[in-house]
């Protein structure tokens, strides 16, 4: 009992991981995403930090209620 709850453990432990992973690589394209708009002046840098802020602040408020 006490190896299948280990086990269950681990795998939480890799399923978590890997979420956090994602949000990262998701929040990495996103930026990158934003600053091409930026240099191709469709949108202002003040308008692009501003979403990137909002961006990274809905995303904390996720992984906090996680």
């Amino acid at each position: 009992n006490l190896l299948k709850h280990k086990t269950m453990q681990n795998e939480f432990k890799k399923f978590l991981y890997a979420g956090v992973d994602l949000a990262a690589a998701a929040s990495e394209k996103f930026q990158k995403s934003v600053t091409e708009l930026v240099e191709k002046g469709k949108i202002s840098s003040t308008e692009g930090k501003k979403l990137v802020d909002e961006f990274l602040e809905k995303t904390e408020k996720s992984s906090k209620r996680l």
